[in-house]
């Protein structure tokens, strides 16, 4: 039996020690980060069915929840 291709997404882990607010998370909900990066390095391979790739970073900053902050405290500006 084949299975159909699921769609793939790139994963993402880190020490608690960069994101201490993750200890207070509950599995399972999502959750809003923002990080600052610096480009590292790049492997782009041709292939018949087109391009395919590796990007390397480090991450240079973290800041939790502040997008879903400032959208909350937009909408509180307007009234809504």
């Amino acid at each position: 039996m084949v299975m159909p291709d699921r769609e793939r997404y790139p994963h993402f882990g880190i020490d608690i020690e960069h994101l201490p607010e993750a200890k207070k998370w509950e599995i399972g909900n999502k959750y809003k980060i923002t990080l600052e990066v610096k480009m590292t390095g790049l492997s782009i391979n041709e292939r018949n069915e087109g391009e395919s790739g590796y990007a390397d970073f480090d991450v240079r900053g973290i800041e939790a929840g502040k997008i879903e902050k400032e959208y909350k405290r937009k909408l509180l500006q307007k009234g809504m």
